[in-house]
């Protein structure tokens, strides 16, 4: 793995490689030091996730229902 994502992704980024056959990923920025080596490349990803339905689990749920 390279880098770093938000916490609240990763479950989905990691499901989206195992699943998803076409993905793509290209590097958009290098940030040079003092950054930290982790956070050096900025890069942006993309690609058919089919039926998998991203920041649908219950992380993602409202904290307070609507009246």
């Amino acid at each position: 793995m390279i880098g770093w994502a938000p916490r609240y992704l990763v479950l989905d980024l990691t499901t989206a490689l195992k699943t998803s056959f076409r993905h793509k990923a290209r590097v958009v920025r290098v940030n040079p030091q003092p950054a930290p080596i982790k956070q050096r490349l900025l890069i942006e990803m993309s690609g058919n996730l089919g039926a998998y339905e991203p920041m649908s689990g219950k992380d993602f749920a409202p904290l307070v229902r609507g009246s």
